[in-house]
């Protein structure tokens, strides 16, 4: 079965929802350290302004699973933070791990103050993967959850994934967003090219102080992909795009780029 790797947009950004950012590795393979510069830059319609996504994640790969943690970036909205996110995905079976992390910043219009994440996942037959989380962010005097569950199918070298997100803040209105997405893998499972769109309506995730007040209308659409260079390095790429409507009829357009390099280090 192919791993489903690191999902290099705004979305696993924002949301940090990241099934599989770094798989266990099977006995015959050796310990490794990952190492991913990754970087996301947006052009904002309002404010007319570039915004800043950035991570560095440094990971622990043997057979037990993935541990390590990510440093977050971002520059938005004349704002400035920074995230630490320490993260383990240890592997229970050959069929079952589990997704559990924590988060801190101290800019709660950006980042959450601190954050809770939890995800287990299971493996169905030969090709079929599901999973159920949750994820609980503290933002100065209040919080909200957002509650989601997947399921994913491989085809040959294809993959094909389903996953909502259910936003319940404190106060103030539920939300619920979908995504869909498709990836081709490479005879190189480092190597894949995938599409993904996600619709429906969610907090204002880039103001967070705002997630008690409205529900914003989302489409979001990316292409992303990794392409080896050799054992060692894999380069990063994609692309996206995402409107917000707003309860006012504002629609904020923003237009982004991805860049990342991965290397691995035994």
């Amino acid at each position: 079965m192919r791993k489903n790797r690191l999902q290099s947009s705004v979305i696993a950004f924002i949301l940090l929802v990241s099934p599989c950012l770094a798989n266990a590795l099977t006995a015959k393979e050796k310990p490794l350290f990952e190492l991913t510069a990754f970087s996301s830059n947006a052009a904002v319609n309002s404010p007319d302004q570039i915004w800043d996504f950035s991570s560095l994640y440094l990971y622990r790969k043997n057979e037990y699973g993935a541990f390590g943690g990510v440093l977050n970036y971002t520059n938005r909205l004349n704002k400035n933070a920074t995230q630490l996110y320490l993260n383990m995905q240890p592997k229970v079976n050959e069929t079952m791990w589990f997704d559990l992390g924590y988060g801190y910043s101290n800019t709660p219009e950006l980042f959450p103050n601190n954050m809770y994440f939890l995800e287990a996942y299971k493996k169905l037959g030969k090709t079929w993967v599901v999973s159920v989380g949750d994820t609980y962010k503290l933002i100065d005097r209040t919080y909200f959850n957002t509650l989601t569950a997947s399921i994913g199918k491989y085809v040959g070298n294809y993959y094909l994934g389903f996953r909502p997100y259910h936003f319940v803040p404190k106060a103030g209105p539920s939300s619920t967003l979908l995504r869909f997405e498709a990836k081709k893998f490479g005879d190189n499972p480092d190597q894949y090219i995938g599409v993904s769109f996600a619709t429906g309506t969610s907090p204002d995730l880039f103001d967070l102080l705002t997630v008690t007040f409205f529900k914003v209308k989302e489409n979001i659409f990316f292409i992303q992909g990794q392409q080896p260079v050799n054992d060692a390095w894999t380069f990063l790429y994609g692309a996206g795009y995402q409107t917000q409507e707003f309860p006012s009829q504002f629609i904020r357009r923003l237009a982004y780029l991805n860049i990342g390099l991965k290397v691995k280090v035994t």
